[in-house]
């Protein structure tokens, strides 16, 4: 399973960027010529569903977003949420 593909793709979908562009992928855009309004994923290790298999974890996700304009960046936010 791919948590961070699989979500960059349904917010693709759903007309919020597009992933590579303005959505990325465990990493963030600082560099000059990148976009100022952008979605970034993250995947970090959750807690193990099982204590009696800790091999087994379920994987958490955190979705940042940056903008210019802090209003613009709330709502989009929230429009994720």
């Amino acid at each position: 399973m791919d948590l961070v593909g699989d979500v960059g793709s349904i917010l693709s979908d759903r007309g919020f960027g597009t992933v590579g562009r303005d959505i990325l992928l465990s990493q963030f855009a600082d560099f000059e010529g990148a976009p100022d309004d952008m979605i970034v994923l993250y995947e970090y290790a959750g807690l193990p569903l099982n204590d009696m298999d800790p091999a087994f974890c379920q994987m958490s996700l955190q979705v940042c977003v940056r903008s210019k304009a802090y209003t613009k960046a709330l709502d989009l936010a929230q429009q994720i949420s």
